[in-house]
């Protein structure tokens, strides 16, 4: 290895040509902002497997493992991620999972990262398939936390992007969860604030026990640092031209790298690092998180909507074994029943969690349901057709009209639309406000088809309405060969019997994850969640009656998708909502029946937007020479919070929650809290409202994450947004 200012990582992004890269010879990548290069001119890859790979042990850290998390600072190129990936595949174990974490402050443009990874024909594959998630505009699209899948969800990885303290302090960890680290980024004497005591102590926050640490210096003042964090560090031969670097583990009041070490323990953990002590007021322990499941837990799954469906995905793809229940007689039968539906992006004013939470989910959503859509063979998953926007009112008007200056997404993402773009959606030739947007990747979804895909290898038991929930002892009630989560060794032993309307106790599982909606509420340990229900209802009337060249939806007070052929009806048709009741209390049943009322508010909703759509007076009247006729309506329910933001994460007990943090009512801010009391082995992803489709896939990934122990893909500030106990505290606040 050459000096320490012969190094790797983090390039500023520009699209090329681009004046912050400098390209020495054979490709190596320069950085004028940083006076660097990004890896060793010798063999970068060669640097990589030296200092990296051989510094944490691999690939012996990972082969007797069912997952491994690895943290890295400065993803600059890439090529630490994917040689790590290319190792791993060839000697992992069949099912076991990569979580990768990164920080990147100044993400690189794909062209750039494919010129400088060039070199390299062993990580062809890797390369290939890395590139085709990573954005054209790294900038505008990688804001904050994004993350990305690969081989069929086996591994992650997970792009901090911003300053690299910064984002290492908003990973939300409810254990020591990261195995190893590669410390990379620039020369310390020329990217200072990367090797700051701020970092290291975050390191040392998220390291698992016994986690590794390589980095390529060997730097006086960055040993020292990580030191006091509680790494004992030591030299060892550096490549090339540079005869030392570091390595080390996370022991801290261990005097020697090897002393004490106990492969059981660093091998999983399960014990939270909040546990049994108590917290200041500014720590927040009402938000720290319950303890993760072991790996092959089983987990039943309330609920075959999109929500359930798409975190029972997951969790099998996590190495969980779900089972999935829902009192009807098939899947995706309530608000996630419609024939179509559409990804859209939801936009608020100002720079609120709301507004972040809907963006983040919309890339995620584009990224999840296009690996769908790729990898599926049978019926159609996602038709990327586009979206015109046109605003429902001058408020919303004013908002996007923010949007469109704030570039919160590059031209090729968003837009405003002109008027080919309205006229293609069908929209009017005066739109009522100003501006139009236009959402080019956004388009159709087809919920049926999604859910047969999801349901595919997961035991689905329809037919069959859990009543109540009852934690009890593990005895000769449930089978022996049973998986056990094993958080904490008073409850080493509790499982949960689900008992159905006739007092049967149907099955004896690990976890629970309560995912249906509005009747989640119905089973005593959720009844205490606000979550309210309103109505919707949709109309599908025959595109020879509309207008049958549609090919972007065309969205706002109301929607109308493009036409759509199915072996179902006898002639193609459109999809055309919605209502919006909200309903007082919780009313049983649940009212699904199609209404003229509900049909004369579609048709108010697109007068001004689609007035070429009509109605006949009746509903359930199919007059197929009559302009609008009505071939079908259906109504579900959908439930929502308060603050219009779903629900995600363990379930709090709403008794042990008012004892132990009711000094909260006077703002006491002493230590004097402990951590937040859970059903054990309880989640909750519930109140997607109408916008499941769009939401359910960060949803899903944010709740595996927590159950499994790694970091979620989101900011802690996000997960906190998210929190079911946060309308808990919101009340004891207020002396509720």
């Amino acid at each position: 290895m050459s000096s320490d200012s012969d190094r790797d990582k983090r390039g500023v992004s520009a699209v090329p040509p681009s004046p912050h890269i400098n390209w020495r010879d054979n490709n190596v990548p320069e950085s004028v902002l940083y006076g660097d290069i990004y890896y060793a001119p010798e063999n970068g890859l060669a640097e990589s497997q030296h200092v990296f790979l051989e510094g944490i042990g691999a690939p012996g850290i990972w082969t007797d493992r069912d997952h491994i998390t690895i943290g890295e600072t400065g993803f600059g190129t890439g090529l630490n991620f994917l040689a790590t990936w290319h190792l791993w595949r060839k000697t992992a174990q069949k099912d076991s999972c990569l979580h990768y974490i990164s920080t990147e402050k100044h993400p690189l443009h794909r062209t750039e990262i494919t010129r400088a990874l060039s070199p390299w024909q062993s990580l062809e594959d890797e390369i290939r398939t890395l590139l085709s998630h990573y954005p054209d505009n790294p900038l505008q699209e990688l804001q904050g936390y994004q993350r990305f899948q690969f081989d069929e969800g086996r591994v992650t990885l997970t792009l901090c992007v911003g300053d690299c303290a910064s984002q290492l302090s908003r990973l939300t960890s409810q254990t020591g969860c990261v195995d190893a680290w590669y410390l990379d980024g620039f020369s310390p004497a020329k990217n200072p604030d990367m090797w700051c005591d701020a970092v290291y102590q975050q390191l040392g926050r998220l390291s698992a026990p016994y986690a590794r640490l390589a980095t390529f210096t060997a730097a006086g003042h960055v040993r020292r640092g990580l030191t006091a964090a509680g790494f004992h560090m030591e030299k060892s031969p550096g490549y090339g031209r540079k005869r030392e670097r570091l390595i080390g583990r996370y022991q801290p009041n261990v005097t020697s790298i090897t002393d004490n070490i106990n492969p059981a323990d660093s091998n999983r953990r399960t014990t939270p690092i909040h546990a049994k002590r108590r917290y200041s007021h500014s720590e927040k322990p009402w938000f720290h998180l319950s303890s993760p499941l072991k790996s092959g837990a089983r987990i039943a799954v309330i609920g075959a909507g999109i929500a359930g469906l798409t975190v029972a995905h997951r969790l099998k793809q996590q190495g969980f074994h779900p089972e999935v229940y829902d009192q009807h007689d098939h899947v995706m039968s309530t608000g996630s029943g419609n024939p179509a539906g559409m990804l859209d992006l939801y936009l608020t004013a100002g720079d609120s969690l709301g507004r972040k939470f809907g963006l983040r989910a919309y890339l995620y959503a584009l990224r999840h349901y296009g690996q769908l859509a790729q990898h599926n063979k049978g019926e159609e998953i996602f038709r990327r057709c586009g979206l015109v926007k046109i605003p429902k009112d001058e408020k919303q008007a004013d908002i996007l009209g923010r949007v469109l200056q704030q570039n919160l997404l590059p031209p090729t993402h968003l837009q405003q639309a002109n008027a080919t773009h309205i006229q293609q959606a069908g929209g009017p030739e005066t739109p009522p406000f100003d501006p139009v947007l236009y959402l080019p990747q956004a388009g159709m979804l087809f919920p049926h088809n999604i859910g047969a895909l999801l349901s595919t290898d997961i035991p689905v038991k329809l037919k069959n309405r859990i009543t109540m929930l009852q934690e009890m002892t593990l005895n000769s009630d449930c089978s022996d060969d049973v998986n056990l989560a094993g958080n904490n060794t008073d409850n080493e032993n509790k499982q949960w019997q689900l008992i159905d309307d006739s007092g049967t106790v149907i099955s004896c599982v690990d976890a629970v994850i309560l995912t249906a909606g509005a009747e989640a509420i119905d089973l005593t340990q959720a009844e205490h969640l606000p979550v309210r229900i309103s109505r919707g209802q949709i109309c599908i009337i025959p595109a020879s009656q509309s207008k049958p060249d549609q090919q972007h939806i065309l969205s706002g007070k109301g929607y109308v998708l493009p036409p759509l052929n199915n072996n179902d009806r006898d002639m193609p048709y459109q999809v055309v909502g919605a209502t919006y009741d909200k309903l007082p209390d919780h009313p049983r049943p649940l009212p699904t029946e199609v209404t003229k009322t509900g049909q004369t508010d579609i048709a108010s909703r697109l007068r001004n937007i689609a007035p070429h759509i009509h109605f006949p007076p009746s509903p359930s009247a199919v007059d197929k020479e009559t302009a609008g006729a009505t071939i079908a309506g259906r109504t579900s329910v959908r439930a929502y919070l308060p603050d219009h933001m779903p629900i995600c994460g363990p379930l709090p007990i709403k008794a042990a929650y008012q004892q132990a943090y009711a000094a909260l009512i006077d703002g006491k801010k002493g230590p004097v809290y402990p951590s937040a009391p859970y059903y054990k082995g309880l989640y909750v992803m519930a109140g997607l409202s109408a916008r499941g489709l769009t939401t359910a896939p960060l949803l899903a990934e944010i709740l595996t994450s927590l159950i499994f122990g790694t970091p979620p893909p989101v900011e802690d500030d996000i997960v906190q947004a998210l929190h079911p106990a946060r309308f808990l505290i919101r009340d004891i606040r207020r002396g509720r």
